[in-house]
């Protein structure tokens, strides 16, 4: 990828507009009431942003509200639209994709046959100010 188009991506980031923003769903492939997936299901990159809402995490028997991780799913969508990849943001608070064995974002790639053997799919996540990073890839 350029520079020029890193560079960009902060400002397309930065600022909610149609093809990046926080929570617009125009132009996607499909969208159902958990997820937001754009892009070839034949993409050798899947680009997921898991957190990019608040959500709840059942842990230890009790149900707790997790933080968003804001701006993980505009990333998400502005590197899959420049790489020809695939995007999958959870757009609902339900569960946590990380954190659960089934969950409708898993469930949605699987449907679609996305991973397979010779996809990378880069799952991104946003850091509290503590950390004093933006974003870890993991």
């Amino acid at each position: 990828m350029p520079v020029a188009h890193i560079l960009l991506a902060d400002q397309h980031i930065g600022r909610p507009n149609k093809t990046y923003g926080h929570t617009d769903t125009d132009g996607s492939d499909d969208i159902n009431e958990h997820v937001e997936l754009s892009g070839p299901a034949t993409a050798p990159f899947i680009f997921t942003a898991p957190h990019d809402r608040a959500h709840h995490r059942l842990t230890d028997g009790v149900l707790q509200r997790k933080m968003s991780e804001p701006g993980t799913g505009a990333l998400a969508r502005f590197l899959a639209e420049e790489l020809d990849g695939l995007s999958a943001v959870n757009i609902s608070d339900v569960g946590d994709a990380n954190w659960d064995a089934q969950h409708p974002l898993k469930e949605l790639l699987d449907e679609r046959g996305c991973v397979t053997t010779g996809a990378y799919l880069i799952d991104l996540h946003g850091m509290t100010d503590q950390h004093g990073i933006d974003i870890a890839i993991g």
